[in-house]
């Protein structure tokens, strides 16, 4: 039987970020932590925000965009100060305070250069685990670790895959995808296969604030997320993953205020 968590070696990729910098003390205290990488580190700035909206504009259209933005600014202007509150209310304060990262650590603009590549072959991990980030990883980075690279999810994959599956689950009061998923990454956008997954029990309390019960929802999930990264060194990386034969799949994205208005303030 497994009995030495430093055994299972693990490399984080993720954004800089007070939640992350908890997962990533979560992680150094039950396992081998070899490495942080932060990525995403120009995703709030200006030149990075206009370039994404460039992009959307080109891809859905500029009314579709100026609907997802009107909903980010009645978020902003009345449910984040709430969200904000309860999350400095509800989460441990290892992940609502600025922590030191206790091991190496490295910011990069690019983990699918060949620098950042070599460096995570030659530290040769069982995995390397991940949180929602904006980043696509490719194959060169994902077929590195011994057991491969997982992605720690919320929402209920495969019906609730994409961004802001915590918001959407919501506004649809379909509250058994709120909750959290860990998966294999591959090629598919949250497509990969599942070791765990489960609902939060306590999604209805937290209304329209998304942020601080969609990450509730990661942390209610990480006693069974330790629990199959033990069985994956175990079972020499097989597992038994969660079936999703026959379950719908949805892909979400940014929501609009239209959207919002139709499945929040006329089915109140």
């Amino acid at each position: 039987m497994l009995n030495n968590n430093e055994e299972i070696k693990i490399v984080f990729v993720g954004r800089d970020n007070d939640f992350n910098r908890g997962i990533i003390k979560w992680l150094n205290n039950n396992f081998n932590l070899l490495y942080v990488y932060f990525i995403d580190k120009n995703s709030h700035k200006i030149h990075t925000i206009f370039k994404i909206l460039i992009k959307r504009i080109n891809r859905l259209g500029l009314f579709h965009v100026l609907d997802e933005l009107l909903f980010r600014l009645f978020y902003f202007l009345f449910i984040r100060p709430k969200d904000k509150h309860l999350w400095i209310k509800k989460l441990p304060k290892q992940f609502t305070a600025g922590i030191n990262v206790e091991c190496a650590n490295h910011s990069t603009d690019n983990i699918h250069g060949k620098m950042e590549l070599d460096k995570i072959r030659n530290l040769k991990p069982d995995i390397i685990f991940s949180v929602c980030t904006n980043t696509i990883f490719k194959k060169e980075l994902f077929n590195i670790p011994k057991y491969g690279m997982f992605m720690l999810h919320e929402g209920i994959t495969p019906e609730y895959k994409g961004l802001h599956t915590i918001i959407w689950s919501i506004l649809k009061k379909e509250y058994k995808y709120f909750g959290y998923t860990f998966l294999k990454i591959d090629e598919r956008l949250d497509g990969g296969s599942i070791l765990c997954q489960n609902s939060f029990p306590d999604a209805r309390e937290f209304g329209l604030c998304w942020g601080t019960g969609g990450h509730l929802a990661l942390l209610h999930g990480l006693p069974d997320v330790k629990n199959s990264i033990k069985k994956l060194k175990l079972n020499n990386g097989n597992f038994q993953e969660v079936s999703q034969l026959g379950r719908i799949q949805n892909i979400y994205s940014w929501v609009t205020f239209s959207e919002f208005f139709k499945l929040f303030i006329l089915k109140k």
